[in-house]
């Protein structure tokens, strides 16, 4: 197996398993609410949207490092998204 397949390998098992963790995106957000996505606790402000939004924005840099392209990253490093209106968007 060469490089690129092993990383799409890697990140397939990252999103559906099995992989080192021991659990999966898939499965962990399986069956999340919009009003659970959006939510914020006194823990923490992020929300379990913006952590995926800022997964996808790292997944599509390294996408496009990986063909040779310069990236630029905002000084937001990903957690620029909006807060979810509804459950589409």
């Amino acid at each position: 197996m060469n490089i690129a397949e092993l990383i799409s390998r890697h990140l397939l098992d990252v999103y559906a398993g099995p992989n080192w963790t021991e659990v999966n995106l898939k499965s962990t957000l399986e069956g999340i609410t919009f009003e659970e996505a959006s939510q914020t606790t006194p823990a923490s402000a992020n929300t379990i949207a913006g952590l995926v939004h800022h997964l996808a924005f790292w997944n599509r840099v390294m996408a496009q490092r990986s063909r040779g392209e310069k990236v630029e990253i905002p000084e937001s490093n990903g957690f620029d998204n909006s807060p979810l209106a509804n459950e589409d968007h």
